[in-house]
């Protein structure tokens, strides 16, 4: 149940920035930045990303974004989660090449942040230590609605969530045997007088610290900003227009205004913009303007590109070979195999297992169906555990500076897409169920058997 805590936040004036006047303002000030960086322990880079670059998440993956680690975009993409009271989520949109260009579009629709549940939209960034992070909502809708989409439950902003170990993106805890969800977010609502909140995730348990605003006021953007400092602690800020002061959310925090979790000292945090629908029906939201202050967030010096890839000797049992050509000798590769477009990169100076059976639970990366099949100096190997050739796989090749902390280029793999190796072994014609009337009908199925043990009914594609 929403509930407003009893401390107030006067609500900031309204804003002239719209989806029509594109602002290339930096989100902090230079007196800001340095004092940031003066705070940290090690060297602080600056992100900026004003979507000005093309991409679409939903059908290409995160391929050739250096900007960001990984996407998630519907139900099952993170191994072990939950999908809440509104179905499974899917994200529908996220572009920012349209509708309209240079903005994050985005549209969802049964998703939920919330608790336990995690099946809503996250792009994100991992980062290790303390960081400042912002964002600007523009208010608009993808069908040329001018304000913010207000309807039915929907809530968009920033997001930071405790980052498996595993590289797997499955719920982390460290206070608990089993894998539980920890996040916590800084978002907009504008619904039943309430302008946004803070909510958080403790090992699955849902916090919810709303902030009160006018239901009508829409037509301006929120400004969002969470700082984490000492590690543990975490501030939250707000604005309406890019010249305003940042201010400080405090509503049902400590007399501190800050929220301390030290469950999470030492934790490796994804970073990033958030949205759940909390609703079967699709929702929108646009972005502008994203800014991240952290060490080790600029781009390094790519190694070369790959090139080449190619699947050769199919085995009908579920193996395939896979090659490839190294820009550079002796440089590493990683070979990452998805279901879908790929939808994470490797993280910077992370060491990955992998193991050549596909789906195998060692070689997680970043999400659920991708896996690592391949780390090392070759350019070949042979993959176990595939499927029939009724199923469509993506791959791409990582090359990578050799070392303790390696350096991908994520800007430019190998990629390639194939269908899977298992053929059709076998069919049979079957009707769905012995229950048939007297002078009744029904429709039969055609089940095809594979060389890979799976079924599949091909009723649809039989003519």
């Amino acid at each position: 149940m929403l509930q407003i805590p009893p401390t107030l936040i006067i609500t900031p004036p309204k804003s002239s920035h719209n989806i029509s006047m594109k602002s290339t303002r930096p989100l902090l000030t230079a007196t800001a930045i340095v004092l940031f960086v003066i705070g940290l322990s090690a060297r602080a880079d600056t992100l900026n990303n004003d979507f000005s670059t093309p991409f679409d998440y939903v059908a290409n993956g995160i391929i050739g974004d250096t900007n960001w680690d990984g996407v998630y975009l519907r139900f099952g993409d993170i191994p072990g989660g939950s999908a809440g009271g509104s179905g499974n989520g899917n994200t529908l949109a996220a572009s920012t090449a349209g509708p309209f260009p240079g903005f994050l579009n985005l549209q969802e629709a049964g998703g939920d942040w919330s608790g336990a549940d995690d099946d809503g939209f996250f792009l994100y960034k991992v980062i290790q230590g303390d960081f400042d992070v912002s964002v600007e909502n523009v208010p608009g809708t993808l069908t040329g609605g001018t304000g913010f989409d207000n309807r039915g439950f929907n809530f968009t902003g920033l997001m930071v969530r405790a980052y498996h170990p595993s590289n797997s993106g499955a719920p982390y805890t460290t206070t608990l045997t089993n894998n539980a969800e920890n996040s916590l977010r800084l978002w907009r609502f504008n619904e039943f007088g309430i302008d946004g909140q803070v909510r958080i995730s403790t090992n699955g348990a849902n916090i919810e610290l709303n902030f009160p605003g006018d239901n009508s006021e829409t037509n301006s953007s929120r400004f969002f900003r969470i700082v984490r400092s000492g590690g543990t602690n975490f501030t939250f800020y707000r604005k309406t227009n890019s010249v305003d002061a940042w201010a400080q959310v405090t509503n049902g925090l400590p007399a501190t205004g800050m929220l301390t979790r030290t469950d999470w000292f030492g934790v490796v945090l994804q970073v990033g913009i958030a949205q759940a629908a909390f609703n079967a029906a699709a929702r929108d939201a646009v972005y502008d303007n994203f800014q991240l202050i952290a060490t080790n967030v600029t781009f390094p010096t790519f190694p070369a590109a790959p090139s080449g890839l190619v699947t050769t000797a199919t085995n009908t049992g579920g193996s395939l070979t896979f090659s490839w050509n190294v820009g550079t000798q002796g440089d590493g590769s990683l070979l990452v195999i998805s279901r879908r477009p790929i939808q994470h990169n490797p993280v910077q100076s992370t060491l990955y297992n992998a193991t050549n059976s596909y789906g195998n639970a060692g070689g997680f990366l970043g999400g659920g169906n991708e896996f690592a099949v391949y780390n090392g100096t070759g350019t070949s190997v042979t993959v176990t555990n595939l499927g029939a050739n009724n199923l469509t796989y993506y791959a791409a090749v990582f090359e990578y500076s050799p070392g303790p902390q390696p350096i991908y280029n994520t800007a430019n793999p190998a990629t390639a897409s194939f269908v899977g190796p298992g053929i059709i072994t076998s069919a049979a014609i079957v009707a769905p169920t012995n229950n048939i009337p007297v002078n009744g009908a029904v429709a039969l199925q055609l089940i095809a058997s594979f060389s890979t043990s799976e079924t599949s009914d091909q009723s649809a594609s039989a003519t």
